[in-house]
């Protein structure tokens, strides 16, 4: 455990974002010179137990493409949230939107994103809460951050999640590695077209399959296809990975 007090809480730059964004309610100090972050969240509101877990999960079990888990935080004398490595010059996938960064690196960053989630699921847990401003990008490559809501067998219907109605159009849905995959390749896809899918679904009836007329690339329409109709997880970067092979432009 990290002790620090409220006053020595203070001496550090606290991350401020816009409405639009999330930290999984939790607040966020930067140490620059150390390049740590102290996440503070509510241990006590929102699934305790099982966050308090998944914080465990990851100080023992370092995760690809995820910022380093170093300790959980006190904050005077109470547990108050946990400790992590701060990912240089990043910024999020939905920032990334209105930044001129070229196509490789966009792919590089999904391609990066993917080793994460594919760890997660060979390990049988699922993101579940999946959003672009939890995906960083940097000339590096890609990162998925805030990982404390992860799902591990049992907690399918815990947690709150982002644009459900992806999936058949429901409202809630059970977090699976079907639904996952979903998520995530419209998450990326946002990044490779420079397009914010994620906000025109959340915002709107549009449903994924309304998606496939605004792409023009028959073999990336088909994927997206595919992907809806086989109700198993499809991995958007295979398909990356098999046109990059073919040397076929992709976007």
């Amino acid at each position: 455990m990290i002790n620090l007090t409220s006053e020595e809480l203070q001496r550090y730059k606290k991350l401020k974002t816009s409405d639009e964004h999330h930290n999984n309610n939790g607040t966020i100090y930067i140490d620059e010179d150390k390049k740590i972050i102290y996440k503070l969240i509510d241990t006590e509101y929102f699934f305790p137990d099982e966050t308090s877990r998944n914080i465990d999960y990851q100080i023992d079990n370092p995760i690809p493409n995820t910022p380093v888990i170093l300790d959980k935080l006190s904050i005077d004398g109470k547990y108050s949230g946990y400790v992590m490595t701060y990912i240089e010059n990043s910024i999020s996938f939905r920032d990334a939107l209105s930044k001129q960064i070229p196509e490789e690196k966009r792919i590089k960053a999904i391609i990066d994103i993917y080793k994460t989630l594919r760890y997660l699921h060979s390990n049988n847990i699922t993101l579940g809460d999946i959003h672009m401003d939890n995906f960083l990008i940097n000339e590096d490559g890609g990162y998925i951050i805030d990982l404390d809501y992860m799902r591990f067998p049992g907690d399918e219907f815990k947690f709150q999640t982002c644009y459900d109605v992806i999936v058949n159009n429901k409202k809630h849905t059970r977090s699976n590695k079907y639904t996952d995959s979903l998520k995530v390749m419209v998450v990326s896809l946002s990044l490779l077209i420079g397009r914010d899918l994620e906000k025109l679904i959340k915002g709107s009836e549009l449903r994924l399959e309304d998606i496939l007329s605004t792409i023009s690339n028959p073999s990336l329409q088909e994927f997206i296809n595919k992907s809806i109709s086989t109700e198993e997880p499809l991995y958007f970067d295979e398909y990356l990975k098999e046109q990059i092979s073919k040397n076929i432009k992709i976007w």
